[in-house]
């Protein structure tokens, strides 16, 4: 096995699930086969022992997804056209959207054929709001009863597109349901925040609550979004001008969030005089009530297995290495939840990653031998334009404005063919407008987290989030500025698989490339 072998493992696993989704279990069966007949011949006996595990692990990934998707006997979903009624809980969010609310159900019982039968699954819910506006209120963990039919979420109308059947099959959720009439809702019985899920919830609704009464509507749902990893708060003219400026990353959950939290939490735990060896415990937890907060979504719970290892290597006695941490987070989240593979949310995390740990150390070594090779020339020889504008970077902006560049420069080179797959788009301003908003992001956090405190001052809450609403109205200041410019974003139809590899090809060629001309030894 290589020196990092998580990476082997993570890749066989991820090639397995894209077999599965893609080829039959015959086909399957008999590539594996051949590979192994073919491989023992072929390759030294050193990877004799190598090999069978590696397609070991193919086949692992491939039966995981394939299991994943067996739809249970009983599914509500099978029995969608006769269902009158059923029970279940909510083991979700309850998400406010304009005229109604959202969640998602677990089904216990329901009633077709005039009787109550045990079922199972999962399904997505909409609550409507009458002529007064009023919706049922309802929390995690509540028990309810409707009283509506089911129907089959519908394949998108054109191929290619956007498929939300496909999404929530990904969830396991097989049928829909929606409620105009409060009536047919009935509550069993409530759960409040007697678990550890719903006091995060009904922390995030009481912070939620609180930035909207401290700040300006437009600004907290801005501040909303960054503290909590999610854009469902902004308005779509908003979401936009993220979307085309590529700061869109800026209000989605992400490592950043951990990073915010790690920075916040320790210097309060030193106050506190917490043990050095008990903070990464305390850290820990706090984490994992954000995460609970925000919901599992694949960047957040990347992010949050990633730290969570990280903090744990130091009392181990362990050094960290973060390209096996990236690997065995993808390999948990993959096991876990095959089709998260699939997921936007998964590929864009990973591959921004990806690019920091790979990518970034190269462009970096680029402006650093520059720099040194500019620093040793003679006065009057000319030292080229790439020296002078290292020599400038590196002498007059301060270092972590390079770092931020060097940063977006790697994520947009390596995210860039996702991005235009899902999104149609290439911005063409995201280096500065990252750096425009990226150091104004814990301002905004700091202040969206006080603000469960501020929005207790009687007759003071306005002025004491005075600061955290003038930054980020400069924040959607730039936001809005770039990304409204009329060549900000450069449209383009979604590319191939084949142009994707092709684009990744030649960037890893041209990356090898610059590492060994600037980076080698």
């Amino acid at each position: 096995m290589p020196d990092k072998p998580m990476a082997v493992v993570a890749v066989a696993f991820a090639i397995g699930i894209v077999f599965a989704d893609n080829v039959s279990p015959i086909w399957i069966g008999l590539a594996l086969v051949s590979i192994l007949a073919v491989g023992y011949f072929a390759l030294p006996t050193r990877l004799h022992t190598t090999l069978p595990l590696i397609l070991l692990l193919t086949a692992g990934g491939a039966c995981r997804y394939w299991n994943a998707n067996i739809i249970a006997a009983d599914d509500i979903s099978r029995y969608a056209s006769k269902v009158q009624e059923f029970e279940g809980r909510v083991v979700s969010d309850v998400t406010g959207m304009p005229g109604y609310v959202r969640m998602i159900l677990k089904v216990d019982r329901a009633k077709y054929d005039e009787r109550w039968r045990p079922v199972s699954g999962r399904l997505m819910l909409n609550l409507y709001s009458q002529s007064d506006g009023e919706i049922p209120q309802v929390g995690y963990g509540d028990r309810l009863r409707i009283t509506t039919r089911l129907y089959l979420p519908p394949e998108p109308s054109n191929p290619g597109t956007f498929s939300w059947k496909n999404y929530l099959a990904r969830q396991g959720i097989y049928s829909c349901a929606y409620v105009y009439d409060p009536s047919l809702v009935k509550t069993l019985r409530r759960c409040g925040s007697k678990n550890i899920i719903g006091a995060a919830l009904a922390a995030k609704q009481y912070l939620v609550r609180s930035i909207n009464r401290v700040h300006p509507a437009r600004e907290a749902s801005v501040m909303a979004g960054v503290v909590l990893g999610t854009y469902a708060y902004l308005d779509d003219d908003v979401l936009l001008n993220f979307q085309r400026s590529g700061t869109l990353h800026i209000v989605a959950a992400s490592g950043y969030n951990c990073f915010i939290i790690l920075l916040l939490a320790t210097p309060v735990l030193k106050l506190f005089r917490i043990a050095p060896t008990c903070r990464g415990l305390w850290i820990i937890a706090l984490i994992v009530f954000y995460v609970m907060m925000v919901g599992t979504v694949p960047s957040m719970t990347r992010a949050a297995i990633m730290s969570i290892l990280l903090l744990l290597a130091a009392p181990l006695g362990r050094v960290a290495d973060y390209r096996n941490l990236f690997f065995v987070a993808a390999f948990i989240l993959m096991l876990y939840k095959p089709s998260n593979l699939f997921d936007i949310g998964f590929q864009l995390s990973f591959l921004a990653v990806w690019a920091l740990i790979w990518a970034g150390p190269i462009l970096e070594s680029v402006l650093r031998k520059s720099s040194s090779e500019a620093s040793d020339d003679k006065p009057h020889r000319n030292s080229g334009l790439l020296s002078t504008l290292s020599t400038l970077f590196t002498s007059r902006l301060p270092r972590e404005l390079l770092s931020v560049t060097i940063a977006t420069v790697a994520i947009s080179l390596v995210t860039a063919p996702v991005i235009a797959y899902y999104f149609n788009y290439i911005s063409l301003v995201c280096v500065p407008a990252n750096l425009a908003v990226v150091f104004a992001v814990p301002v905004i956090f700091i202040d969206s987290l006080l603000s469960a405190l501020t929005a207790l001052i009687p007759h003071g809450a306005e002025f004491a989030g005075a600061i955290g609403t003038m930054v980020t109205r400069a924040m959607l200041w730039s936001v809005c500025n770039l990304g409204s410019m009329k060549y900000g974003a450069v449209s383009v139809q979604s590319p191939g698989v084949l142009w994707i590899a092709g684009y990744y090809i030649i960037l890893y060629a041209a990356m090898s490339y610059v590492r060994m001309r600037y980076a080698a030894r």
